[in-house]
């Protein structure tokens, strides 16, 4: 298993927002990606793909519900972040 590099800001904030390294690896697996600028990619596990995944395989991911990861081109996780009402306006889906 591949092991996630999360930058001193990404352990800081994921800490005080209370998103453990479980919630991430999740996010970043059943979340639906966006470009989100400068090269770095937004996962987001919002309502539809709680529901989607839920429904396909049975998952439970209600816990993770509107967190999203972002991540640098690199592959480090530069920060993870609750994310109310809809997905921010500057981000582009990428599938």
């Amino acid at each position: 298993m591949n092991t996630l590099t999360l930058t001193v800001h990404a352990c800081r904030r994921s800490r005080q927002r209370g998103i453990d390294s479980t919630a991430i690896e999740n996010i970043l697996d059943f979340g639906r990606d966006y470009a989100v600028g400068d090269g770095c990619i937004a996962y987001f596990l919002g309502r539809k793909a709680v529901a989607y995944w839920r429904q396909r395989k049975g998952l439970r991911l209600d816990r993770w519900q509107d967190m999203a990861v972002i991540m640098a081109p690199d592959g480090a996780v530069v920060t993870a972040e609750h994310i109310s009402g809809t997905v921010p306006t500057n981000w582009r889906a990428r599938s």
